[in-house]
């Protein structure tokens, strides 16, 4: 263990560089290089989709990626100088921008509920028992995951943070994966409603993120801390300048409260501020959120798992609410399947509302790419076909025939595709999967380490099976 007489900044600095040996493994095998393996690449004869509203198109022509970003776009590129990938045949369109995915407990995926707890009591059994080393595996899986599904950007909303140990395990594996994102530096699960979290710890990880990632604050919220305590936290992310985000109200006794009310008489929403569910949330708390454009990330998919109910859909399109999406844990959805969460998200404004509304579909692809980028301030980079930007990137195998509509190709992506036909993944410019096969991690390997694993925290945690 590191000498006691260590500064906590000199701690961090050593688990992160891997010197703090015993405290912190990734346990990640070393990368095999992108394939191919230069910076300049040509995608050659893809369908470019660009699935964000107000104007969705599509269009046949070649890519150029020039280090790490769109160079080119046009019919019949010049090849000379760059390595071709033939992806005709194919939909190109940009990643997928997961906006809230608690990674840290990715090893328990489906295992929503154990044979005598439910989902919360049994994340609680097993967050007492958790270490840093499950917390950087987890990462590590999840992002796999996440890839494997087309989802270039992720905000880790790592609300397991027990210790700086365990920050710098997540962090160090997220980086290590080189996917797109944000490191959410959350509380420990057992801190109480009365304590203010250690925001030091995050304070002391900036400059440690790299160049893909960046640093916020994930923080418990009006709904499920004291007032004292929310406002010292808000104080002390702003003063640091570190983006928020919380849940909110989640469900009827936590949207009683009032949080978003709360927030807004303190100054305490806006850009820098993303919330999560507000399933409950009144009419007027969306006017809120528009008024001072606060992002809202959805999860349909686990609010029903856990109760939470619906989104209220129609009153949030009505208020004009910036919207993006997310996965929200493996442990309930089982998979990273952003497909599947935008394609609810779609369904579920038709079904709300009680009426077809025909922009759903593009609406729940926006939400998905570059609604979550401009949530976690990046929709200037990334998230559309642009030249100039990052070169974030997901191709899709599909059967559309020589000539189809922009229209058909959006219910191509939302309506007949799934991960299994994601064909390659680009982030920043790098190969992260190749013809289906993720070129950075050697997945049976991770299986096997993350069964280990969870059989052990199982084991430890007392929940038998």
């Amino acid at each position: 263990m590191p000498s006691p007489s260590l500064t906590r900044r000199e701690l961090l600095a050593a688990l992160l560089a891997g010197a703090a040996s015993g405290c912190v493994s990734s346990s990640a095998p070393a990368p095999a290089p992108p394939l191919p393996a230069g910076d300049d690449l040509l995608l050659r004869g893809g369908l470019l989709c660009e699935p964000a509203l107000p104007l969705p198109r599509l269009r046949r022509a070649d890519l150029r990626v020039r280090a790490g970003e769109i160079a080119e776009i046009g019919p019949e590129l010049d090849p000379a100088g760059s390595e071709v990938l033939d992806v005709r045949g194919q939909l190109v369109l940009p990643g997928f921008v997961d906006a809230h995915f608690h990674l840290w407990n990715s090893l328990a995926r489906g295992f929503d509920r154990s044979s005598s707890k439910s989902f919360f009591p049994t994340m609680k059994a097993l967050a007492a028992v958790w270490t840093p080393e499950a917390s950087a595996l987890s990462v590590e899986l999840g992002l796999a995951a996440a890839v494997r599904s087309g989802i270039t950007t992720v905000n880790n909303w790592a609300h397991n943070v027990a210790s700086p140990e365990f920050a710098a395990a997540e962090l160090r594996a997220q980086r290590a994966a080189g996917v797109r994102g944000r490191f959410s530096c959350g509380y420990p699960q057992a801190l109480t409603p009365d304590r203010v979290m250690d925001l030091g710890v995050a304070s002391e990880l900036a400059g440690e993120t790299g160049p893909l990632l960046d640093l916020g604050v994930a923080a418990r919220g009006p709904d499920r801390t004291e007032d004292a305590v929310w406002r010292a936290e808000w104080a002390r992310a702003r003063e640091l300048g570190l983006p928020l985000t919380c849940h909110i109200a989640s469900n009827r006794e936590a949207a009683a409260q009032g949080g978003i009310r709360k927030l807004s008489a303190a100054a305490g929403l806006g850009p820098d501020v993303l919330l999560v569910h507000a399933t409950y949330a009144a009419e007027r708390d969306y006017a809120l959120l528009r008024e001072t454009n606060t992002p809202l990330a959805l999860s349909p998919w686990t609010e029903m798992q856990v109760g939470y109910g619906l989104p209220s859909l129609p009153a949030m399109l009505a208020a004009e609410v910036p919207l993006c999406l997310s996965v929200d844990n493996l442990v309930l959805s089982g998979r990273a399947d952003m497909f599947s969460v935008a394609r609810l998200s779609a369904d579920l404004i038709d079904a709300l509302a009680e009426a077809q509304n025909p922009d759903a579909d593009a609406l729940a692809l926006s939400w998905a790419t570059l609604g979550g980028a401009r949530a976690l301030g990046l929709g200037d980079r990334v998230a559309r076909l642009e030249v100039g930007r990052r070169a974030d990137l997901v191709t899709l195998r599909h059967s559309l025939g020589a000539d189809p509509t922009p229209t058909r190709a959006l219910q191509a992506v939302l309506r007949l595709s799934a991960p299994a036909d994601v064909r390659a993944v680009l982030i920043d410019g790098a190969l992260h999967l190749h013809e289906g096969r993720l070129t950075r991690v050697d997945e049976a390997d991770l299986q096997r380490r993350a069964e280990a694993k969870l059989r052990e925290l199982c084991q430890r945690a007392g929940l038998g099976d």
